[in-house]
């Protein structure tokens, strides 16, 4: 019924242009012309009566052009208003509907994670680096920071070892990532919330900032070692070949 209904104002709208075209025409157009129009009208009209209704079979009814003498068509614009017109004009009123009702090709929007992000949200550098000659024996990045706030594993990886280290780490985490590359996380406030084996995300909380073992204020201290829990590494330079800066 949808379809009928705005056929019906197809039609309409379609015979209000025509009207609008004879009445521009310098010379009044003569009976045959008028009779000729009227006719093509009526057709169309009956056509709309005799339209498929849901339910009912399907009726064709052929509407052909009404025979007009080339010198009733003599008028000062080129555009005629007869049964075909009306037709082209249906035809494009459908290919402008089909355009509007063409589906939109979804538009695919790729979130590239990062592969590496800094242990810290806040982004904050360290105040105490690896080795200096101040501290040679410093085998990691100090990050200053308020109580309680996120740990996060810098990559991808899997809870490899968590412990408490009285007099040194004090509650610590260990994440093992891709390529047998270790980070380590100490003088958590508590024991991490996750158990040894868990997968982890990068960029996923794996504990708390506090004080706990060898520190005289709230810290992370954040260690990198490759190939093996013994080999230690420095941590600013690691991340930073990979896009990331802790500061030192």
């Amino acid at each position: 019924m949808n379809s009928l209904k705005r056929m019906k104002e197809d039609i309409a709208e379609s015979e209000q242009y025509g009207a609008r075209v004879i009445r521009s025409h310098r010379r009044p157009p003569t009976g045959n012309f008028r009779k000729a129009a009227a006719a093509s009208m009526l057709i169309a009209a009956l056509a709309l009566i005799l339209a498929p209704v849901a339910g009912t079979p399907a009726v064709k009814v052929a509407v052909a052009a009404p025979v007009v003498d080339a010198e009733e068509l003599e008028v000062s614009t080129p555009e005629l208003t007869t049964a075909y017109e009306i037709d082209r004009m249906k035809e494009q009123i459908a290919r402008s509907r089909s355009r509007q009702m063409a589906t939109v090709a979804p538009v695919i929007v790729q979130v590239i994670k990062p592969t590496w992000v800094h242990p810290l949200a806040s982004g904050r550098g360290g105040n105490s680096c690896y080795r200096t000659s101040a501290r040679p024996s410093h085998g990691g990045v100090d990050l200053a920071q308020p109580s309680g706030t996120h740990i996060r594993s810098v990559a991808a990886g899997t809870i490899y070892r968590k412990a408490y280290e009285r007099g040194g780490a004090g509650y610590y985490v260990t994440v093992r990532h891709a390529g047998n590359v270790f980070s380590q996380y100490h003088h958590l406030k508590t024991s991490s919330p996750l158990s040894v084996g868990t997968p982890v995300q990068v960029g996923q909380v794996i504990g708390y900032v506090g004080r706990t073992g060898n520190a005289t204020g709230n810290h992370l201290h954040f260690e990198i070692r490759t190939g093996s829990l013994s080999h230690r590494v420095n941590p600013a330079s690691f991340m930073r070949a990979r896009g990331i800066n802790i500061g030192c």
